[in-house]
């Protein structure tokens, strides 16, 4: 049996209506009309899996409207059937080529990762002159001890659940205080001339 066969029979078994007498019309119009619909989307789509898709959603709009259609003659019927079928096609590959896009444009696109406050320090100590690298080391010193161990333990390569376990406290905690030293060091390293006075 041909799948349109199988979708027609299938067509309104997912679908209710609160007037019976629509289901057996509905049938009826798929049954005279469900082949040329998926010969035309035979010409217009190549792959099964997203013609059966096309076929699909051209009949539950017919269903959904068939209060519209239903006065139509039977070559009203095939027209208005065709034209959505190739309506419904049409969506459907320009959302596939918008998606496609998108895909292009992310892959494209390198993300940059935000330099952490321990690359900003060892960046800062090496390019930066003696007084720029006194500056950087009094910021490092006006920080508190919780923040400059869980900031060298991170800055070692430990992971937040090892900083966690040796600090003794929970993730969490571990990377809310990963966080405020990064802050500390960013706001301290921007202030430096208030902390050599």
């Amino acid at each position: 049996m041909p799948a349109w066969r199988v979708c027609a029979n299938n067509a309104t078994s997912f679908m209710t209506r609160s007037d019976g007498d629509h289901d057996d019309d509905f049938r009826r119009l798929v049954g005279l009309h469900g082949r040329a619909v998926e010969l035309l989307l035979m010409g217009l789509e190549r792959d099964p899996a997203t013609r059966e898709d096309l076929w699909s959603e051209t009949f539950t709009i017919a269903y959904v409207r068939f209060d519209q259609i239903d006065g139509l003659s039977d070559d009203g019927v095939r027209g208005w059937l065709l034209r959505t079928a190739r309506f419904v096609t049409a969506n459907s590959a320009r959302r596939a080529m918008t998606r496609s896009k998108a895909t292009g444009r992310l892959l494209a696109e390198q993300p940059q990762p935000a330099p952490s406050a321990e690359d900003a320090y060892f960046e800062a100590a090496s390019a930066a002159t003696e007084n720029e690298q006194a500056m950087v080391e009094v910021a490092w010193s006006s920080l508190s001890g919780p923040h400059r161990e869980v900031l060298t333990m991170d800055a070692l390569g430990y992971d937040g659940p090892a900083i966690a376990n040796a600090l003794g406290i929970s993730p969490l905690a571990t990377r809310s205080r990963l966080l405020r030293a990064r802050r500390a060091f960013v706001r301290a390293c921007q202030q430096p001339e208030a902390s050599l006075r």
